[in-house]
């Protein structure tokens, strides 16, 4: 299904929500029977507030896509970048979760990663995680570059990784999505 992104950003999560009710019908289920959906969205994605921040791709910026769609299904949204959805989906399921560090490059429209460190999904101490910040006009893209082991930057301030217990585990995917489905 294509997203149709000139439509504007109500019709694809409207598109979105379509295809979340026909997969849960396709596997003979009831919505009811559902706990919750996870959705990965590219660019600068905040996952505590449910926001798309930058999608240069989609044309979106500060979209609720958590919001709008829990409007829509009635279910929780768990939303995080898609990079590092996809990141996620290999390290546990084909790779069976078995190294404790690795990076997931995707290439698509832009380049994008997702980073598992000692076992876990790790965003950064911010919501743009390893991507960088979105910033500059006409659809830019932000620089990223390594300035020193551990740290990413761009646009000459760091806005990646900070050393593992830094920001009191803020940075952290299952942090955010641990415990009541609801929350």
């Amino acid at each position: 299904m294509s997203t149709k992104t000139e439509r504007g950003a109500g019709a694809v999560v409207e598109r979105v929500a379509h295809c979340v009710q026909d997969a849960v019908d396709e596997c003979d289920l009831d919505i009811k029977q559902v706990r919750g959906v996870g959705i990965g969205a590219p660019g600068s994605v905040d996952p505590e507030n449910g926001k798309v921040m930058f999608a240069g791709n989609l044309g979106w910026k500060d979209v609720s896509l958590k919001k709008e769609l829990e409007k829509q299904l009635q279910l929780p949204v768990f939303l995080q970048n898609d990079c590092n959805v996809c990141t996620l989906g290999v390290h546990e399921v084909e790779l069976e979760a078995k190294p404790r560090n690795m990076i997931g490059i995707f290439l698509g429209t832009g380049i994008g990663g997702g980073l598992i460190i000692e076992g876990r999904l790790y965003s950064g101490y911010n919501p743009h995680g390893g991507r960088g910040r979105p910033h500059g006009a006409g659809g830019q893209r932000p620089e990223m570059h390594v300035r020193k082991p551990g740290l990413l930057g761009g646009a000459g301030e760091p806005v990646g990784i900070v050393p593992a217990g830094a920001g009191g585990g803020k940075g952290r995917a299952e942090d955010r999505f641990d415990g009541d489905a609801g929350q």
